[in-house]
């Protein structure tokens, strides 16, 4: 499957998701055991890519890093300021245009809700990974947030995962919970309302059981939180509060009920993880940051090796880090 794009997650199988893990793992271990200096450059002979029409800091640096450390070249777009798009040529002839330069992968972001396809369509037969397209699917978070979970909890079976906050417009849940449903878990869906998973996302969970509970109530989210393995923050997003208010997803006051508090910390099992894509926007708290539950820092650094194992699939059709 060499130049196997990766627009959605379900572009994957459970069985390539695995693969990726397995091996995210391999090269966690590698580096560990190596140092980076040790790095195996597979893809000396590769150019990536980069294409954010959106703001990233975790995403574009982590798929930076990871390519060099694979010996791999990285030619970045920039800001749309500094393409002839800003002179109003359209992403069509951009992406047409970077075709023509010898490219082996483009990994894009864009504000376009579903713009993935379209940029598939007009790459090929250059693959290309989507790192975000609007408020659609972020399928390489998704899989971080997977290896993270199988890092900590040793499985990504019979666990009881929470993903809470802004279900609707949230991409990273979108993805997470149609990777999830492989899988053999009860999967709460906790949003305020009106920020509800889409149903179209819903529709592709395979295997988990899905508990939808749409509340502004502290209590209701106090009887799951004690039985919670795994706690998955999708962040109210302050600069969207005109359109949350505008739909009336929550009451006064809104976001203190999907805050990460020490009254839900008291009910955390001790093997509990917290998880965020980040950024956060003060629904946790930094004195949270150093306790043991609080696994989003390092998300950051299983990401790299995410990104790292995901070039290597994408370009060589496996995963050599011998």
């Amino acid at each position: 499957m060499s130049g196997k794009s990766i627009t959605s997650i379900s572009d994957l199988s459970k069985e390539e998701i695995d693969y990726l893990i397995k091996n995210s793992i391999k090269i966690y271990n590698k580096i560990k055991e190596r140092g980076v200096k040790g790095i195996k450059k597979v893809l000396m002979d590769y150019c990536l890519m980069m294409i954010f029409l959106e703001n990233s800091t975790r995403t574009r640096l982590s798929f930076e890093r990871a390519m060099k450390m694979l010996g791999g070249t990285v030619v970045d777009l920039g800001h749309i300021e500094r393409s002839s798009m800003a002179k109003g040529e359209n992403l069509r002839d951009t992406i047409y245009t970077i075709k023509e330069m010898f490219i082996d992968v483009i990994v894009f972001r864009h504000y376009i809700t579903d713009s993935a396809k379209s940029i598939q369509k007009w790459a090929h037969p250059v693959p290309v990974i989507n790192a975000g397209d609007g408020q659609n699917e972020h399928p390489t978070q998704a899989l971080t947030d997977l290896l993270t979970i199988k890092f900590f909890k040793k499985t990504l079976d019979y666990l009881n995962i929470a993903i809470i906050g802004d279900l609707k417009t949230h991409r990273v849940a979108h993805s997470l919970v149609q990777a999830l449903g492989y899988y053999n878990n009860v999967l709460y869906l906790i949003s305020p309302p009106n920020l509800n998973m889409p149903k179209k996302y819903i529709k592709k969970v395979k295997s988990a059981k899905l508990v939808e509970i749409q509340t502004i109530k502290y209590e209701k989210i106090k009887n799951i939180i004690k039985d919670i393995d795994v706690i998955y923050i999708s962040p109210l997003k302050p600069y969207m509060d005109e359109y949350y208010t505008a739909l009336n997803a929550y009451d006064i006051p809104p976001k203190e009920t999907f805050y990460v508090t020490s009254k839900w910390l008291s009910l955390l099992k001790d093997d509990s993880i917290i998880l965020h894509p980040l950024p956060r926007h003060g629904e946790i708290s930094e004195n949270i940051d150093s306790l043991p539950q609080a696994k989003y820092f390092d998300q950051v650094k299983l990401g790299l090796y995410m990104k790292m194992a995901i070039l290597m699939y994408v370009l060589l059709n496996n995963i050599d880090f011998n």
